[in-house]
């Protein structure tokens, strides 16, 4: 008698907990007073700065001081492979401006006219901004490392904001 109460009360558990059970994320979202999760948008984020976007204007291969870049010749770029679909990659963001701290990335895909966040931080979460920009580096005046992935192929509008004004649009294609 004892050994099937406790085998119902077993099996009644596992039952329980194969309900309860948190679905996997495979893009978690980190959230803290820089970091805002999809659909919620940083507030300087605007619909409207996608409105003008020339999707013909895609990035440039380009060189600065021998090393081959991706971006907008003298103004923001890249140093990293193309990106394909839910695969990570580390990229070199490099920005030919003065000054700034806090780099955000939203990223625009012009089929589905959502925003993701592109840059993962060292958890494999998701974020919106990083801060901290470095010293110059290949002929920018400051630089900063991360890790990127979105989640799906087609053509992306990267809105790169610096200190939460919008510095420069990078048009890129994700790979499938």
């Amino acid at each position: 008698m004892l050994e099937r109460r406790l085998s119902l009360i077993a099996a009644s558990c596992l039952l329980t907990a194969g309900c309860f059970e948190k679905e996997v994320n495979p893009r978690p979202v980190k959230t803290s007073s820089q970091v805002h999760v999809p659909g919620q948008l940083p507030s300087f984020v605007k619909l409207e700065h996608t409105k003008k976007i020339d999707w013909s204007k895609k990035v440039q291969h380009f060189a600065s001081e021998k090393v081959e870049l991706t971006g907008n010749p003298n103004k923001s770029a890249y140093l990293g492979p193309q990106l394909q679909v839910n695969q990570p990659e580390k990229w070199m963001w490099l920005f030919w401006k003065e000054s700034g701290s806090l780099m955000t990335i939203a990223a625009f895909h012009k089929n589905s006219g959502t925003f993701e966040p592109i840059l993962y931080d060292g958890t494999e979460a998701a974020i919106w901004s990083r801060n901290g920009l470095g010293s110059a580096i290949h002929g920018a005046n400051l630089h900063t490392p991360s890790n990127v992935m979105l989640p799906k192929a087609g053509e992306w509008a990267l809105l790169v904001y610096i200190d939460q004004k919008l510095f420069d649009v990078l048009l890129i294609d994700v790979i499938g």
